[in-house]
Parts: structure tokens; sequence; C-alpha cells
């Protein structure tokens, strides 16, 4: 839920459709794609900050893992302990109101590959909560549109460097319904 505010690039907000399926008494793959957009946290000074408004932030993510699950007799996936690879790719169009119009924008994506550990709860029938941590690597990729040369190159010194740092370090929970 906390990707809703800060999303897996700089500026943007994520909003996620995943679905999971068992493959096997102890193992699931879990595929999502996301909207990325502009973070509510850009929004909350779009009256103060000169331009803001005018910023556009579009993209999207794709995801993959595969949960290795460590249980104990009787218990099945998708529940309980697991170990998962996780592969993400995320990109974005950053632009305005005017340069959009001129086909001009940078472009930013990033690569993700992990190894998570987690532990996922059923309560009920159906409400899922997925807790999990992990370490990885990460890299960007940063380019430009610029028909008309008009706009700095980006450059990976542009960045925070929570951005720009290769190893990634995951920790995170989801929540979902299970049918």
């Amino acid at each position: 839920p906390m990707v809703m505010l800060l999303g897996p690039l700089p500026s943007t907000s994520e909003f996620r459709l995943a679905v999971e399926f068992t493959s096997s008494l102890h193992q699931s793959t879990e595929i999502a794609v996301s909207y990325l957009g502009k973070s509510p946290l850009l929004k909350l000074f779009e009256d103060t900050v000169q331009g803001l408004k005018d910023l556009i932030i579009k993209g999207g993510r794709f995801q993959i893992e595969h949960k290795f699950f460590i249980n104990r007799e009787g218990q099945h996936a998708p529940k309980g302990l697991y170990m998962a690879p996780h592969f993400s790719f995320s990109t974005i169009k950053i632009t305005n109101k005017y340069y959009n119009r001129l086909d001009t924008y940078y472009k930013v994506s990033m690569y993700n590959l992990n190894i998570l550990a987690g532990w996922q709860f059923i309560i009920g029938k159906s409400f899922v909560i997925d807790v999990f941590s992990g370490l990885g690597y990460k890299w960007l990729e940063l380019g430009e549109s610029d028909p008309l040369n008009v706009v700095p190159p980006l450059s990976k010194k542009d960045l925070p460097p929570i951005y720009s740092f290769p190893i990634k370090i995951t920790l995170g929970f989801n929540m979902g319904i299970a049918f």
C-alpha cells in the first residue's frame, strides 16, 4: 500500500494488479503489472512550486517471482515461510505539457533482480497478507527523446543516491484477496 505514495522510481506512485497461483504443493508464482504515475506527495506541492502542476510522469512496471515455501508437513502453498527469486522492470517518461507536444521527454528505466524471504498469511478463507524482505541488484538506464535539442541530458548524478546505488534492499508487504 505504501507504493501508492512513493513508487519504485523517482517521484512516482504505483498502482498494482497481481495474481499468484500455486504450481505445486510448496511453490507458487506471482505476476504483477503496475501503472506508474505522479506521486501524490508531489501533488501536495503543485500550488506552491512553479511548473509542478504541468509535470507529466507516466509509465509501467512488470514483476515476476517464484516462491518456494518452507512449510511443515500438512501446510501447503501459498501460505507460510518462503524464499523467492524476484525480477522487476520499471520504466517512466518524464515531461511537461509543453514538451510533451514536441515529443520531448526523459526516460528512466530500472531493472531489479532480488532474493526475497517472506511470510504469507491467509486470514479467514480469503484475506492475504504477505510480509517480505530481501536483497538484490538494480541498474538504471537513462535517456531522453529530444528532437529539437532543447533539454540537457539526464545523468545518474542528477538523481538521489538511493536510485543510482546498485544494491537493492527490499522491505515490504502486500495485501490481497485469495479466491
